[in-house]
This record gives C-alpha cells, sequence and structure tokens, in this order.
C-alpha cells in the first residue's frame, strides 16, 4: 500500500457504509472500479489501488459479510445482523467523505446485474412485518386482539394522520401494503398463523 499523506477529513470504513444501508455490490464495485483508502499496520492511511493485494482483502472482508447475511437458501438475514462479529478489515477500508465514490449511480450501473430476488427479499421482509404487525394488533397471537383496534380502516386513518400523509403513508397506500401483509404471512407462515 502507498502512503499518502491526507487532510483531515471524515473516514467512511466499510462498516460505517454497510450500516448506513450502502449495499454490498455497490461497495465491491466501487473497489473494483476505483479503489479505495486504508490503514497500514502502523495506522497510516493511504491510496488502494483496485485489484492489489489490499483491494482484494477489502473485497474478501465484504464477501464474507455476504455469506453471513444470506441463508442457504439466498433469503436475507440482513435487517437482524448487528455487525458484531464483523471482519476487521471492514474498518481498516473506506474512503475520505470527499473522496466517496457516487454509489447511487453505481447502483444504477450494475442494477441490472443484480439477482431480482435481493432487492425484492427487502420489501418481503418488511411487508412480512406490516403483516405480522397488523395480525398482532388485530387478533392478537394466541391472546386478545389490542383494546384499541376497532377496524382496518380505522387503523389506516390513524396511521396516515401521525405519519401527516407522507408520500407513500397515506390511507390508501397503507390498506393496500396491509393487505399485501396479510397475503404475505398467511403464504409464507400458513399453518403457523391463523390470520
Amino acid at each position: 500500500m502507498e502512503v499518502e499523506p491526507m487532510d483531515e477529513d471524515i473516514f467512511y470504513c466499510l462498516k460505517d457504509l454497510l450500516v448506513q444501508g450502502t449495499d454490498l455490490a455497490v461497495l465491491a464495485t466501487a473497489i473494483e472500479q476505483r479503489g479505495l483508502f486504508g490503514f497500514d499496520r502502523f495506522g497510516r492511511c493511504g491510496a488502494i489501488k483496485p485489484f492489489s493485494y489490499d483491494a482484494d482483502r477489502a473485497l474478501d472482508a465484504l464477501a464474507r459479510v455476504h455469506a453471513e447475511i444470506n441463508d442457504i437458501d439466498g433469503s436475507s438475514v440482513y435487517p437482524g445482523w448487528e455487525f458484531e462479529d464483523y471482519p476487521s478489515d471492514l474498518c481498516r477500508y473506506g474512503w475520505y467523505e470527499a473522496e466517496l465514490p457516487d454509489f447511487k449511480a453505481i447502483f444504477k450501473e450494475i442494477e441490472p446485474t443484480l439477482r431480482p430476488s435481493n432487492k425484492q427479499r427487502f420489501e418481503n421482509n418488511n411487508t412480512l412485518l406490516i403483516g405480522l404487525l397488523l395480525h398482532y394488533i388485530q387478533d392478537g397471537f394466541q391472546r386478545q386482539k389490542h383494546p384499541l383496534f376497532s377496524t382496518i380502516e380505522e387503523l389506516c386513518q390513524d396511521l396516515a394522520f401521525v405519519a401527516d400523509h407522507r408520500n407513500g403513508m397515506g390511507e390508501g397506500t397503507l390498506k393496500k401494503k396491509f393487505k399485501e401483509g396479510k397475503e404475505l404471512v398467511s403464504r409464507i407462515l400458513g399453518p403457523k398463523i391463523h390470520m
């Protein structure tokens, strides 16, 4: 690694970027296209070229994270993964704020190559959570329904009001999401849960 002194700037390590929700594939592509920065064993930071030994170490760390957050069947457990056992190289490599790649542009570039299930999986997890919460509020889990629940329509009105009718949080959208959530809970959990 060539060590070049850098001005005082915020350093975003790979772990920081993952915690902020940056996609693994986007980070890997950024490393392969542009390289990144990293710390040597003496704590000096310098530029790392793509396809170098250190770039490969950073990519290997991301690959270990990818393997850790994906089940054998490919379904993600990312939302519950707390980065407790992250590879230490995730903190060793990254970019200074002024050098951050354009992650949105990289995502648009590689989006056609991503497995369609990657994006859909996160949406399915969210929809499943919506369905489970609705079931809990509406029917309870072998208990009584929530004492304040009356109808789904009223629940949607209340939630839309509290969310100040933000884009994507109107009554119609909420009703649609609740319907999708109920269907997904029924399809995935089937006999485990009665809706």
